[in-house]
């Protein structure tokens, strides 16, 4: 459903599994600087899955998920903002197209 969401604490993974799934446009995602952590067999921390748009994604930590921190690449319109990525399986950030990315740090 469209709309704000915030985390209220660390986010831990679920192996086959990525730990968010965006699957409608006009969502805004305030991670509350907590952690997203992935395990062993997980897939992306955030996925957007389909052609989604208008989407903000800010505030967060995703360590070791199996693919991806973000997986992004069927969106556009989408908006990275202060994001820290480590030592997750593929790469902290996958994605293409019509994106905006500010602070976002990779180690």
């Amino acid at each position: 459903m469209p709309g704000s969401y915030y985390l209220p604490t660390n986010l831990t993974g679920i192996t086959g599994n990525s730990g968010i799934l965006i699957q409608t446009n006009d969502v805004s995602i305030d991670c509350n600087r907590f952690l997203l952590k992935g395990v062993s067999g997980s897939l992306n921390g955030i996925e957007i899955n389909g052609l989604m748009e208008n989407i903000l994604i800010h505030n967060g930590h995703f360590e070791l998920w199996g693919n991806n921190g973000l997986e992004l690449s069927s969106g556009k319109y989408i908006s990275i903002q202060n994001l820290n990525m480590s030592s997750n399986g593929l790469s902290g950030l996958f994605g293409r197209g019509r994106n905006h990315y500010t602070k976002l740090f990779s180690r």
